[in-house]
């Protein structure tokens, strides 16, 4: 059984290396990154994406791979421009499911997610 971890302050070097040791740690789950702004600029969002979903958004300006987590899919999004609300909504909602559908089906429960949407369930311009 793997424990679940949350890591804040994820965009500084310590956070990052620690994101990389667990990441790689067979006894660790990243369920949780956070970062604040830094000097007045405004903090971004880390989210998983699908591989396809991933490909196509770090073709955007200002969304790149996830450091230490781009091979898990998980992409870095700077500020709040890149995405209109909507499609962020969309990815995020998305990201959440990505993350339910790899946790247990008990642990799925004792949080309160019924339901774990699949790939084919996922439509950001809907």
């Amino acid at each position: 059984m793997k424990i679940d971890v949350s890591i804040l302050g994820a965009t500084v070097y310590t956070g990052a290396e620690l994101i990389r040791l667990l990441d790689a740690h067979p006894h660790f789950r990243i369920v949780h990154l956070a970062a604040h702004s830094q000097a007045g600029k405004p903090a971004g969002v880390w989210f998983k994406a699908g591989a396809m979903s991933a490909a196509i958004l770090t073709e955007i300006d200002g969304i790149r791979p996830c450091p230490y987590l781009a091979r898990a899919h998980w992409v870095a999004m700077e500020g709040l421009k890149p995405l209109a609300a909507k499609e962020l909504r969309a990815y995020l909602s998305r990201a959440h499911g990505l993350v339910a559908a790899g946790l247990s089906k008990r642990k799925r429960e004792a949080l309160g997610i019924a339901y774990a949407p699949s790939a084919d369930d996922f439509n950001p311009f809907a």
